[in-house]
């Protein structure tokens, strides 16, 4: 499942497991671009992903040192292991999450 959250309004069940935490834009072209990539990880791969607009959370983004967009964190049990910036094609991020798991 895709969830569109502010840094306050993360579930309680945010620090356990694998979760990815995407910031994002409305404006950014990439970011659309890989929207459709993390709908087809949630539902296909039962990812949790987590998307922040950064215009309606700027103070999250500068906390995690975000600069470009999309940016993507990926979490487990609450620690940041992995986070990559751009667009990635869906086989790649794939991929990627699944060498976390």
């Amino acid at each position: 499942m895709v969830h569109n959250t502010t840094k306050n309004s993360l579930p309680e069940n945010f620090n356990s497991g694998l979760k990815v935490l995407v910031f994002h834009a409305s404006w950014c072209g990439a970011c659309k671009m890989l929207s459709p990539v993390l709908d087809r990880l949630a539902q296909e791969d039962s990812y949790e992903v987590f998307k922040v607009n950064i215009d309606e959370d700027k103070a999250f983004a500068k906390e995690l040192g975000v600069s470009s967009i999309p940016s993507v964190f990926v979490y487990k049990n609450g620690q940041i292991v992995a986070n990559w910036v751009g667009y990635q094609p869906y086989e790649v991020m794939k991929k990627n999450l699944e060498a976390l798991r």
